[in-house]
């Protein structure tokens, strides 16, 4: 059976979840058990636990093997969005530069046509201080905003630039945590055992 995107999405939460369990310390709050749940809920009847046969009549043995390659498919994915996220944000002072400079030469030209959409993406920091990837988005329509824009870009190059190296370095401990949280998922599915046992009483 193919996964569905359903699937996906139950192995991305599965995988979350672990990584959320490494980062809190092994503990998961109540909300988090029921995603949990949830998603075992899901998987277990696309993937049709109830009619597993085993000659030990036992089928959750099997069915940790099937949750572990699920999780795994889930870190990878996890893995492979911060991979990306991480080359984007390295990239991204020189991306605003260059996008400044264009403006400045758009302000200057007298072939520029407006109005003038720019869409481009920068560090700030949210309500908790942390690091977060903001989208801003203008309608420039003529060329003092355009050069207004581009000289607001330059002023705060030297701030965005500080916050996009701090936060590489917070992608780079999230992919260490993502690689602990991938060895340690043997343990993660083992430890859901008592509750695949009681989603699969209610498939049954």
């Amino acid at each position: 059976m193919g996964r569905t995107a359903e699937l996906k999405e139950v192995e991305r939460r599965l995988a979350g979840l672990a990584l959320a369990q490494l980062e809190q310390e092994e503990f998961l709050n109540v909300r988090q058990y029921e995603q949990m749940r949830r998603g075992l809920m899901i998987a277990g009847n696309e993937l049709g636990w109830a009619d597993i046969e085993t000659k030990s009549g036992d089928p959750v043995p099997e069915i940790k093997k099937a949750l572990l390659r699920m999780c795994k498919n889930g870190a990878r994915a996890i893995a492979k969005d911060l991979a990306e996220e991480l080359a984007i944000k390295k990239k991204e002072t020189k991306t605003l530069a260059k996008l400044a400079a264009s403006l400045h030469k758009m302000a200057e030209s007298k072939k520029t046509e407006f109005p003038v959409l720019i869409t481009y993406e920068y560090t700030a920091r949210d309500s908790s201080q942390n690091q977060v990837t903001k989208t801003q988005e203008l309608e420039l329509n003529e060329a003092s905003e355009i050069l207004s824009a581009a000289a607001g870009m330059d002023r705060s190059a030297p701030s965005r630039e500080k916050l996009a190296n701090l936060m590489i370095i917070a992608l780079k401990a999230s992919g260490t945590r993502i690689e602990t949280m991938t060895e340690r998922l043997p343990d993660y599915v083992e430890s859901m055992d008592e509750m695949i046992r009681e989603v699969l009483a209610t498939l049954q």
